[in-house]
């Protein structure tokens, strides 16, 4: 009963338009449907205990991620694991030595972590996945501040780490401070 609870619930975020700007921040790189997916179906009660083995739910977590091998018979997923791994774009997840064997390596394969399969420092958890993620910017946008002789300055700020970046990273995006006001 509980997969079935799982099942339909991710049918419903599927059919949800979400907003690229509302997750970017999140898990998964650049992948702001599967963060809202991998969200949603923790809040559901997706933990360290749930059965893996369900090829249905990962084919879709895998098509919601936009990978061309969903369907193809050889290449997509058996398990909720490689589902969330094809989706966040890795490509070891259907290879016999690497491919994960738990929801938490699955989803530190999709966040690109490297050691997700090594016994000593890859996660045993959900949640150590989820930390284990690098850390980088994806998007960048301008922040106007006042430097220390009061004058009005635009740089360019990465929308993850908050660290300042190369002015060229920030082209093409329209000078609004909408992110970092003040």
């Amino acid at each position: 009963m509980r997969k079935a609870n799982l099942f339909l619930f991710f049918f419903l975020i599927i059919s949800i338009q979400i907003n690229a700007n509302v997750l970017d921040d999140l898990i998964i790189k650049k992948k702001p449907l599967i963060n809202e997916i991998l969200i949603e179906l923790i809040a559901a009660g997706l933990n360290d205990q749930t059965d893996n083995s369900n090829p249905k739910l990962g084919e879709e977590i895998c098509l919601a991620g936009g990978s061309r091998d969903c369907k193809d018979p050889w290449r997509s997923p058996d398990t909720i694991a490689q589902g969330i791994c094809m989706a966040g774009g890795s490509r070891d997840c259907k290879d016999p030595w690497r491919s994960p064997d738990t929801i938490a390596q699955g989803i530190c394969m999709a966040g690109g972590s490297r050691d997700c399969k090594d016994p000593w420092r890859g996660p045993k958890t959900i949640e150590e996945a989820i930390d284990n993620i690098p850390f980088k910017d994806r998007t960048f946008w301008w922040d106007r501040f006042r430097d220390q002789y009061g004058n009005y300055q635009w740089r360019c700020r990465g929308g993850q780490t908050k660290q300042f970046a190369e002015n060229s990273k920030c082209s093409g995006v329209s000078k609004d401070d909408d992110r970092w006001p003040g």
